[in-house]
């Protein structure tokens, strides 16, 4: 599964937010590392070494469905890195010390391709207008409607109830009258 995690520390209410284009194997290296006291986030590992595991909750912010059918890999990872941006900006205590937002704005606005953006040099552009879109619109339902099954399957539910009724109104009035025309005349 491809998404957007969160660690939450159900005691303090701290949250750690990533991503991955594996959220099981991701999961499974957090703990690793940081039952072996050697994750990279110094917070998060002080709260681990002090709380009992628990305390923490694993869960996904966002899971992108059907993510084979992305024909570039690397637009994917960086579609993945502004909804962890997102997610990021909408959590008040986080235990991350990279503010993966703010190396986006300067990956996409001053061309800064220090850390995780060294690859993406040629997806500069993608990004600065995913980043203006993202600001003059709502992002947490625009980017999840296109990459997203459970808005998706909202808007599917909303065209059916609305295809129902459609269908409700024509078989009260007109199709049982042509129906019944139709079978009785033969």
């Amino acid at each position: 599964m491809v998404g957007v995690y969160e660690i939450k520390n159900l005691l303090s209410k701290y949250s750690y937010i990533g991503e991955s284009v594996d959220l099981r194997k991701r999961k499974a290296e957090h703990i690793r590392n940081l039952d072996h006291h050697s994750h990279s986030c110094k917070a998060l590992q002080k709260a681990w070494n002090r709380t009992p595991s628990i305390c923490f909750k694993f869960r996904p912010k966002e899971i992108f469905w059907f993510t084979n059918h992305f024909v570039n890999r690397d637009k994917l990872i960086l579609m993945l890195f502004l909804r962890e941006a997102y997610y990021m900006r909408m959590t008040d205590e986080l235990y991350n010390t990279e503010d993966t937002g703010s190396m986006l704005k300067s990956f996409a606005l001053n061309g800064n391709f220090e850390g995780r953006f060294k690859r993406y040099k040629r997806y500069r552009r993608w990004v600065r207008k995913r980043l203006v879109f993202m600001r003059r619109w709502m992002p947490h339902l625009i980017i999840a409607a296109q990459y997203n099954i459970v808005v998706r399957l909202l808007l599917l539910i909303g065209g059916a109830v609305g295809l129902w009724e459609i269908w409700q109104f024509l078989s009260d009035m007109y199709l049982w009258e042509l129906l019944r025309i139709k079978f009785t005349s033969m």
